[in-house]
């Protein structure tokens, strides 16, 4: 879980920060942002600088767009906060893993075939 906050740019990365203003916890699926959006307005409207990765979950929770209509001069005042929602993500199976399932499925096929056409043997022998 990780703590969203503002610091001084002068301050060590690990150091005092000026405020917490929310949470991200990847662990869960989907994964769960948390912002005090006033709180995050409040600091971008004075001038912070979120970075590449807080601007996306402020994008993904929402309130980033919040920011944008303040800044172009329209009433944020009864705006909430949309999600987008998540992308459902396909595995991409690597070149050995691809391999590996087309040989089993025609180990698969073979073996399926292959006691249908031992079966008539096999009552010719009892015969």
């Amino acid at each position: 879980m990780y703590r969203v906050v503002v610091a001084d740019s002068r301050s060590p990365r690990d150091g005092k920060f000026l405020a917490q203003l929310g949470t991200y916890n990847p662990t869960v699926k989907p994964a769960e942002v948390k912002f005090e959006v006033e709180a995050v307005l409040d600091w971008l409207s004075r001038g912070a600088l979120p970075s590449d990765t807080v601007r996306s979950l402020l994008k993904r929770a929402g309130v980033w767009a919040i920011f944008e209509a303040k800044r172009k001069g329209q009433d944020v005042s009864g705006m909430v906060p949309a999600p987008k929602a998540e992308k459902p993500r396909k595995a991409r199976l690597g070149e050995k893993a691809l391999k590996r399932l087309e040989a089993k499925k025609a180990e698969a096929e073979a073996a399926a075939a292959a006691p249908a056409e031992e079966a008539p043997a096999a009552e010719e022998a009892q015969a």
